[in-house]
């Protein structure tokens, strides 16, 4: 009997504390919800809640709307002076967005909640804005097709980013974005979109473009340690009232930066399996592109030091003399160029078919001093194959084609004492 007993009163104490957990952790969220909004509230962003439904399971109907666009600027770190210098936009621009708001809905569960899931939608324009977002346009149906979906862990950093996807049609004129989707961990950002598409279907000016399976892969540690890795399996562009049609399949773009005993080395490679340009005028067919570029051997600590003056007030001439201290300290670029089966098929500018082209350069600058006399500090070597399809479009080098090789025209390349030399003979 009193083991019963024992049980029962177990099974009571369980119950409350299973009942309660829900109650306990939905003022904890709370707590950290009102001492975010505060934090928000001084950085330009007002956070409100508008509902809140559920017992086990919280929804939260909120309203956000930015208040001062360029305090949430400062207070990502964003320096707006920069953005404005490459955009070409006056930093003042950034306050035309005061007053623009979302509204939307946060869900969780309230027994030990892992993350938060939060949608968003547009709700209203910025203050001073006199667009009318009600007229019929292909922009208003866009914008208010934009479905933003969160996910944010219980540290509020957000570890997921989608859209819901948009399909709107308006006076001819489609706009499309399926499966964008972010996934965020520490410091690598992987972004995937199925297919972008805008198309006009006017007859007198058409335009097809789209891109299939885009993926960008990004992990960022700073300015010498990172990794990025682009991939697009098609590009399409066509107008058939123009006459043209433009297509790029299998593109891979990779960066990378490493740092090894305060020296950088920095790599750049592209590669497309297939190009077509179709016109009245051109069919251009080319495959196997790859470009790349290697730098080895700069100084980690001065292109730091370059990297954060894009980001204070130094003036231009401050940051090209710092730039010129990286060759200075001395450094090496190496590139390839190299394609197959470049075709021409009609005369606009010259038809030709060349098996191929091989471009294998390295430069090196020597550590100096800077005394006004860049040139003499530079070496290069290198080879260059070329069709001879080609060779006779290029009256610069056929003076130099001593070297042929199975229709393949071979140049060694070689620039020293600021001297440029071909198969070893002197340009002038």
């Amino acid at each position: 009997m009193t083991k019963t007993k024992y049980k029962i009163v177990a099974i009571i104490i369980a119950l409350i504390v299973v009942i309660l957990i829900p109650k306990m952790t939905k003022i904890i969220i709370d707590n950290s919800i009102s001492s975010k909004q505060i934090i928000l509230k001084e950085n330009g962003i007002n956070l409100q809640i508008v509902s809140h439904d559920g017992y086990f399971n919280s929804t939260r109907e909120v309203s956000i709307q930015i208040q001062d666009a360029n305090k949430l600027l400062n207070w990502t770190e964003i320096d707006i002076q920069a953005v404005s210098d490459i955009l070409g936009l006056s930093p003042e621009y950034f306050s035309s967005f005061d007053g623009l708001s979302f509204k939307g809905t946060i869900k969780n569960t309230n027994i030990f909640p892992r993350n938060f899931n939060v949608n968003l939608l547009f709700d209203k324009l910025p203050n001073n804005s006199t667009y009318d977002i009600n007229k019929k346009s292909i922009l208003n149906k866009l914008i208010k097709a934009l479905s933003l979906n969160l996910t944010l862990n219980t540290d509020a950093k957000i570890t997921f980013v989608s859209l819901n996807d948009i399909n709107v049609n308006n006076d001819n004129k489609t706009v499309k974005l399926l499966n964008y989707n972010l996934v965020i961990d520490e410091n690598n950002y992987l972004t995937g979109i199925k297919n972008i598409t805008v198309a006009n279907n006017d007859k007198e000016n058409d335009l097809l473009f789209y891109i299939n399976n885009f993926e960008y892969d990004r992990n960022y540690i700073d300015i010498v340690t990172n990794n990025d890795l682009m991939k697009i399996e098609k590009i399409n562009l066509e107008s058939i009232s123009n006459g043209i049609k433009i297509q790029a399949n299998d593109y891979k773009a990779n960066a990378h930066t490493s740092n090894i005993n305060n020296k950088v080395n920095m790599s750049f490679k592209n590669n497309l399996k297939t190009f077509v340009i179709n016109s009245d005028d051109i069919d251009f067919k080319m495959d196997n592109f790859n470009f790349d570029m290697i730098f080895d051997d700069i100084n980690t600590s001065t292109l730091k030091k370059l990297s954060n003056m894009q980001h204070t007030q130094y003036t231009q001439e401050e940051k090209e003399e710092l730039a010129l201290k990286l060759f200075t300290h001395g450094l090496s670029l190496s590139m390839k160029l190299n394609a197959e089966n470049i075709i021409n098929n009609k005369p606009y500018l010259f038809k030709f078919k060349a098996k191929i082209i091989d471009i294998d350069v390295k430069i090196s600058v020597k550590k100096h001093i800077n005394d006004g006399e860049f040139m003499k500090y530079i070496t290069m070597s290198g080879l260059m194959k070329i069709d001879n399809s080609l060779v006779d479009l290029i009256p610069f080098i056929k003076d130099y084609n001593t070297k042929v090789v199975n229709s393949i025209s071979n140049f060694d390349l070689k620039y020293i004492d600021e001297k440029l030399y071909i198969n070893d003979k002197k340009v002038n």
